[in-house]
């Protein structure tokens, strides 16, 4: 036990840290945040609200509304999430209630069998884009029975955003190809998710992705996102820092080799158009227990091939958001202000852009590359200027 997830009669939330976990040695890292910041006591910045680490582990947007609805949870229950959640976190961590019932201050506003009240609603990833926790099967995925952890996660498209799920699968199988660490991915119409409560037409899409936050034999690795690392709510996951911050933190978590990976990913952002790539997007595994290492790569979209999305970064690099301001000069700013090599993060980045058209040269007719894609990412080329000597192969 780590510690006691608290709430009081006003309804604040506060994390009391167990004497004996911070006099292990070594002990197993909870979380960045923890190692930091030695107070025995945190509390939520309101009523309602767990601590920023724990609230960072609750889903956000549609996915919170689907699950509170049917678990009978009010929308500001931090804690009564997180108790109905806790067996199925991100990473190792586990909440369990000490005795009794959680105390939800709402009832379920629709009919839910108890199978499934027990079963892959139960799980918690954090984001606004509906998921379920599913079992792999040997045809077909299965939301988990009673007792079961999936081991696969399923994303649901947006109506708003057509031909999501082909967006997803095809910008993660382009970083594949690029050698970035990727978890296995597939592309599954709805029909073959068995159980799943959802609407949606049967022949609809759906991105599957395998969780590398489990082994084969189930058991759990820890992890955290740069979120939860800097302490903040997860609705400032836009603003609270810059990709020359997370760099610079990563460099300190994990080590100064981490420098290179970093700004290849960083290149690939740019390569593949993606403006959400905020700080839970990004994080760290300990398969040790101890030591941090960057996770593979995860929610990578390319996010300009919808016109609502407007063409910026989700965090400024080197003091820019533009897209169309972009260049290699930006890198070698980036690098100068954590302590790399300007010169080296130059050349990663366009090796990076260079190997991103070669790749993408073989994938672009591949069958789950849609014209909408094809055409959006040739017009994004042309538009960045780290991009923009390479675009004719696009």
């Amino acid at each position: 036990m780590v510690g006691r997830l608290l709430e009081a009669d006003d309804a604040t939330v506060e994390f009391r840290v167990d004497p004996s976990y911070r006099r292990m040695r070594p002990r197993p890292v909870l979380g960045q945040w923890f190692e930091d910041d030695r107070r025995e006591v945190q509390r939520g910045e309101r009523p309602g609200d767990a601590p920023s680490f724990f609230a960072n582990l609750i889903p956000e947007g549609d996915l919170r509304l689907h699950v509170v609805e049917r678990l009978g949870i009010a929308l500001d229950d931090d804690l009564g999430f997180l108790c109905a959640v806790g067996q199925d976190l991100p990473g190792a961590l586990t909440i369990e209630l000490e005795s009794g019932q959680p105390a939800l201050r709402s009832e379920p506003a629709v009919p839910t069998a108890a199978s499934e009240v027990e079963s892959g609603l139960r799980f918690s990833l954090a984001g606004v884009q509906l998921k379920f926790s599913l079992v792999r099967g040997s045809d077909r995925f299965f939301m988990p029975g009673r007792g079961q952890r999936g081991a696969w996660i399923a994303k649901i498209s947006y109506e708003q955003y057509p031909d999501l799920a082909a967006n997803e699968w095809v910008t993660m199988e382009w970083a594949r190809r690029l050698g970035f660490e990727v978890p296995a991915t597939e592309l599954r119409p709805l029909s073959e998710l068995v159980g799943v409560p959802h609407d949606a037409e049967g022949d609809s899409l759906v991105f599957l992705i395998e969780r590398y936050d489990r082994t084969s034999d189930g058991r759990r690795i820890h992890q955290e996102d740069f979120q939860q690392i800097v302490g903040r709510r997860p609705a400032r996951k836009y603003d609270d820092i810059t990709y020359d911050a997370l760099t610079r933190l990563a460099m300190a978590i994990v080590g100064p080799h981490v420098f290179e990976e970093m700004i290849r990913r960083l290149a690939f952002l740019a390569a593949s158009g993606n403006d959400d790539a905020h700080t839970k997007n990004w994080s760290v595994l300990y398969p040790d227990g101890l030591r941090a290492q960057l996770t593979p790569l995860y929610d990578q979209v390319f996010t300009a091939q919808w016109p609502q999305f407007d063409r910026t970064l989700a965090l400024k690099l080197d003091g820019t958001k533009h897209f169309a301001e972009l260049d290699v000069r930006h890198f070698r700013e980036l690098a100068r202000r954590v302590g790399g090599d300007p010169e080296q993060a130059a050349s990663i980045a366009i090796e990076t852009v260079t190997a991103a058209a070669a790749a993408w040269v073989e994938l672009r007719d591949h069958p789950h590359v849609t014209v909408g894609y094809r055409a959006a990412l040739r017009r994004h080329w042309t538009k960045v200027p780290l991009l923009r000597p390479r675009a004719d192969a696009i």
